[in-house]
């Protein structure tokens, strides 16, 4: 049997509010992303901050040094935290330039393969994506801040029952 996740957005990127008011679902559907969100209320300032530094290191060095310049592409990957979709022992590594393991023998894909795919898309306001293969739900996550809806499916129930 396959488990479907769905993460859409209803509001676009450039009408966003700040991180908190997503976290705690104002203006958002996206209910894995929340999840996942909420899970940071647990991290202290000092690694919350250490992690977007980390973030923004490698939307600058590793994305927009490497060619990619879509401004929507960019600004997601600097407000997903990548972290919130490794394991826990593997946190440290999260914005380092490589893949990542995941379970069910899968890995998160490298940071600037994300980037280059949705910015390959050339996606619009209203773009409706099919994800298959949903892993982590990371790409999923960037995605939705960027598309009207994102359908992901994925055949490991580890990896789908850890999404959802």
């Amino acid at each position: 049997m396959t488990d479907i996740a769905i993460y859409e957005e209803e509001d676009h990127a450039s009408q966003r509010g700040d991180v908190a008011q997503r976290a705690a679902g104002v203006g958002c559907r996206t209910a894995g992303y929340i999840r996942i969100l909420s899970g940071t209320v647990g991290v202290s300032d000092k690694a919350a901050s250490e992690f977007s530094r980390l973030r923004d290191r490698m939307v600058d060095v590793q994305l927009a040094g490497r060619g990619i310049t879509d401004p929507r592409v960019l600004t997601a990957m600097r407000t997903v935290p990548r972290e919130m979709f490794v394991d826990h022992a593997l946190e440290e590594f999260a914005y380092e330039d490589g893949a990542l393991p995941i379970d069910a023998g899968q890995t998160i894909s490298q940071p600037y393969i994300v980037a280059r795919m949705i910015e390959a898309a050339t996606l619009g306001l209203g773009s409706r994506v099919l994800e298959v293969g949903t892993g982590s739900g990371y790409a999923a996550a960037v995605l939705s801040r960027i598309a009207a809806k994102v359908y992901t499916i994925e055949r490991h129930a580890a990896l789908a029952d850890r999404v959802k």
